[in-house]
């Protein structure tokens, strides 16, 4: 038995576009290969967006986490046009209007974006004559000037044709007017591929992982990734119960949103039954809402959050799920047609925040309060006529973190003004005067698999003392992996008419998950 042993963390959801069911280990320096091998890419008509006069299908690549960006979108996969909107400011070799035009029109053909462009370069309306006197006189003698010969008028048509087919560096407003007209339609075009439901998903996934693992210290935590369709996932995460009770994970986190309330007692049953804790986002809609706040308001109101819930909360299985929301600030990029903002992932937030305590102290009491944990990116919401920065979908103050707490439920919040990311709490969903947090149950969790490990190793027909002893010094080597703290660990041996009793009772201070954690059980022995 190793002399330091380890949490397990697994993270579980769909991490390729067909996902295979493997499990294995991930560090942070393999995420970006990771990516690269997933060959993620995607088809989407622009099309509408761009301005074109019909269907224009592009195929966009994300194998870098910069790719998922709007000026990669537009470099990699508009890379034409993209180029002659550089050449419309460049100090030289710059397109002329009709080159523009003629490219524009085979690559989008004449729809609203050749529209708008060819009226950046069409002449000014004439000006219309000021009354006075001395434009009087001008037309007096304008008519009265003899007819243009026939070289006149040829020359003036030729000056016509060159000032509308001039390089468009000849006139700096007009392809100043051009560039800012391209670059709105290549952003709206980006952003349309970005903002595709499964790209999105996939985003999220990929930042919010890399998020979490940053925060992972080597030296008390393993990370397994397991891809898996949300579909399988319940099945996938049973089959974790065939392991060695010490080689199952400590937590599940889960990847993807979970969108009903069904989803979430399946998680909770299969959680129960490897004695780990899940830990998912839940997407608001699961609840009938659309957001946080209205989560937030409606338990602020004292009002409760639907029969189904209720009963999940009821179920003893629930207390070993944790439901999160509010994920934080993932990306932001500001475009030439407003900005993208990318936020999500809050199960996996939690996890970094239980990383981040580790790695700070070795124990979970810092969890969400102490923990220097900052969002990837900010946001901004509206007070009043001010814009306030967060790192978090929603604003969700402590008081609010509290109020969904006692509901079962788990928000991340933060500071305004800040990208800082806090818990106020971290409940299970089971409603019980000796429910624990998650953390708290992630020990419990470990005690229990512990024990189902140690029972196989009593010796047979040791006494009550030898099987005491056995058990005490197993749990000091096994159950709080990289801590000095150790739980208060007993254990005895029964017997009885029908057989043999391994009781244990272990307690864990509050100096190790913020809230003293007790339990006592019995397992048969065989």
């Amino acid at each position: 038995m190793s002399s330091s042993p380890r949490l397990r963390f697994l993270v579980a959801g769909p991490l390729s576009p067909r996902p295979t069911g493997r499990r294995g280990r991930i560090l942070l320096a393999e995420l970006a290969e990771r990516l690269t091998q997933s060959s993620l890419a995607l088809d989407v008509d622009v099309g509408k967006a761009i301005g074109a006069a019909g269907e224009l299908k592009i195929k966009a690549k994300f194998s870098r986490f910069r790719d998922f960006s709007a000026t990669e979108v537009v470099q990699q996969s508009l890379g034409e046009l993209h180029r002659l909107r550089e050449r419309l400011l460049a100090p030289s070799g710059r397109p002329r209007s009709d080159e523009l035009l003629a490219t524009v029109a085979r690559i989008a053909g004449r729809g609203p974006l050749h529209t708008e462009l060819a009226a950046c370069f069409a002449p000014p309306p004439e000006k219309p004559a000021e009354p006075g006197g001395g434009d009087l006189v001008d037309e007096l003698l304008a008519r009265a000037s003899s007819p243009k010969s026939a070289a006149s008028s040829a020359i003036d048509a030729v000056v016509r044709g060159a000032v509308q087919s001039t390089p468009a560096g000849a006139a700096v407003e007009p392809s100043r007017a051009a560039h800012a007209a391209l670059s709105a339609a290549l952003a709206r075009a980006a952003n349309a591929v970005l903002a595709d439901p499964a790209l999105r998903a996939a985003e999220v996934r990929w930042r919010a992982l890399r998020l979490f693992l940053g925060q992972c210290p080597r030296d008390e935590l393993d990370v397994e990734l397991l891809d898996v369709a949300a579909a399988d996932l319940p099945a996938a995460l049973a089959e974790l119960g065939e392991l060695d009770p010490l080689a199952r994970p400590d937590a599940v986190f889960v990847l993807d949103p979970l969108q009903s309330l069904a989803d979430a007692a399946a998680l909770a049953e299969v959680a129960a039954d490897l004695h780990a804790p899940v830990c998912a986002e839940l997407a608001p809609a699961a609840l009938g809402l659309d957001s946080t706040a209205a989560v937030a308001a409606r338990i602020e109101a004292d009002l409760d959050l639907g029969d189904e819930f209720t009963a999940l909360r009821h179920d003893p299985a629930s207390r070993w799920l944790t439901l999160a929301l509010n994920g934080p600030v993932l990306a932001a990029e500001t475009t030439p047609v407003g900005d993208r903002l990318v936020a999500g992932g809050a199960g996996l937030a939690v996890a970094a925040l239980l990383a981040s305590s580790m790695k700070l102290g070795g124990t979970f009491a810092q969890l969400g309060r102490d923990a220097d944990l900052r969002a990837p990116a900010q946001g901004t919401f509206k007070h009043g006529q001010e814009d306030i920065p967060i790192g978090t979908a929603e604003p969700c103050s402590a008081n609010a973190q509290l109020a969904l707490a006692r509901r079962g439920l788990t928000a991340v919040g933060g500071p305004q003004q800040s990208d800082l990311l806090t818990l106020a709490a971290c409940p299970v969903v089971h409603q019980s005067e000796d429910a624990v947090s998650f953390a708290g149950q992630l020990l419990v969790g470990r005690t229990v698999r512990f024990a189902l490990w140690v029972r196989d190793r009593v010796p047979a027909g040791a006494s009550a003392e030898e099987a005491a002893d056995a058990v005490t010094r197993a749990a000091a080597l096994v159950l709080l992996p990289g801590t000095p703290i150790r739980p208060r660990f007993g254990a005895a041996l029964a017997r009885g008419e029908s057989g043999a009793e391994l009781k244990i009772a272990a307690s864990y201070p509050a100096a190790l998950t913020g809230a003293p954690v007790a339990l006592s059980f019995a397992l048969p022995l065989s």
